[in-house]
């Protein structure tokens, strides 16, 4: 199996993101830029998904959801606060 270089990875990542927000010195852009560069670093299975099972392409990153960018264990916790929230609005 064929595994994208690290620069591949970059490349489309950045491409994606240009589409997405268009030139590279917006605040927009920056801040998806900072936001993937953490969550790439935080979910093994979004790594694992880009760089070794190949089922993400590395441009689609740009328009994924923080839920879809998030780890399970993050949108467990999430998941659990907007339930307490709801709980505590109908009080």
């Amino acid at each position: 199996m064929n595994r994208l270089s690290a620069t591949d990875v970059a490349y489309g990542i950045e491409e994606g993101l240009r589409r997405k927000h268009g030139s590279s010195t917006g605040k927009h852009y920056k801040a998806a830029a900072r936001s993937l560069v953490l969550n790439i670093k935080r979910n093994v299975d979004l790594r694992r998904r880009l760089l070794i099972d190949r089922d993400l392409e590395p441009a689609s990153l740009a328009g994924m959801e923080w839920s879809q960018l998030s780890t399970a264990e993050q949108r467990s916790k999430d998941g659990k606060v907007q339930v307490c929230v709801c709980f505590v609005g109908f009080r």
